[in-house]
């Protein structure tokens, strides 16, 4: 989703949106208080409240980001979720509705059927044809991707059963493009990709190990200024990293780690 803006001409707007980055991720908890805490100890978020009626909602807000500051949210999971607490990424469309249909054709299920949010947009909540659950977000207002301040998303990453077949069906969805394919060892291969025209590399994606047993899902990476005092903070505040710091392509460092009340994701340091 995107932060709340004034009513204007839908149909426009969405032909003009720059199709196929991620435009907000929502995290679901089961604490949402508790999560608030987390992050902002973590990565040094503050939460801005938007009034929607009968519920406000808290989005993850940059201090000193301006215009663009708030970049996801937070939502409190209903009782008897079968689901485990996760990130809920957001993928920017053209069109909701043809978006989700050409996906689900593509052998995508519909979890949720296009919906609208007044003033807003339209989403629709999609499970990828190897499982991985996620949003197609039509903006009600054109969303060109940005540069990436520290404490905003820096990188998206796919873990998934079938890396090739993944490709193929993002490729068909919204024109993604595979870059450099790294050989990390022992059999991984680690796919880059790009939307159609950008400079750079949007996200990677690789087929999950046996030895490294996972859930599919799409992992947000966020921007920190120092890896190893972000680190600290996840395990001191409660949460769990996954593996040591480790150095990746292109002068970054990364962690994965889940959060506490189990949600995944990943933090990178950019040079």
């Amino acid at each position: 989703m995107t932060s709340p803006a004034s009513p204007t001409a839908a149909a426009p707007a969405r032909a003009a949106n720059a199709t196929g980055h991620f435009a907000w991720a929502d995290l679901m908890t089961t604490d949402r208080e508790a999560a608030i805490r987390f992050y902002a100890a973590v990565t040094g978020w503050t939460i801005t409240f938007w009034d929607m009626g009968e519920m406000q909602y808290p989005m993850w807000t940059i201090p000193g980001a301006g215009p663009n500051a708030s970049i996801g949210g937070v939502m409190q999971m209903p009782p008897g979720d079968v689901n485990p607490p996760h990130w809920m990424l957001h993928l920017a469309v053209a069109d909701c509705a043809a978006a989700t249909e050409k996906a689900q054709q593509l052998g995508a299920t519909v979890l949720s059927p296009p919906q609208e949010i007044p003033t807003v947009g339209q989403f629709a909540v999609i499970r990828d044809p190897q499982g991985a659950v996620l949003s197609l977000f039509a903006s009600a207002q054109p969303m060109p991707p940005s540069a990436v301040p520290v404490g905003g998303f820096g990188w998206y990453e796919l873990a998934t059963t079938d890396q090739a077949a993944a490709l193929a069906f993002y490729r068909a969805l919204v024109g993604w493009e595979a870059t450099t394919l790294h050989d990390m060892g022992d059999g991984m291969l680690y796919q880059l990709f790009r939307r159609p025209g950008d400079d750079g590399d949007s996200g990677g994606m690789f087929t999950i190990q046996e030895s490294m047993p996972m859930p599919t899902a799409w992992v947000p990476y966020v921007r920190v200024a120092s890896i190893q005092q972000a680190a600290a903070a996840v395990s001191a505040n409660g949460g769990t990293l996954l593996h040591e710091i480790m150095p990746v392509p292109g002068g970054s460092r990364i962690v994965t780690a889940t959060d506490p009340q189990g949600a995944m994701f990943a933090l990178i340091e950019m040079p």
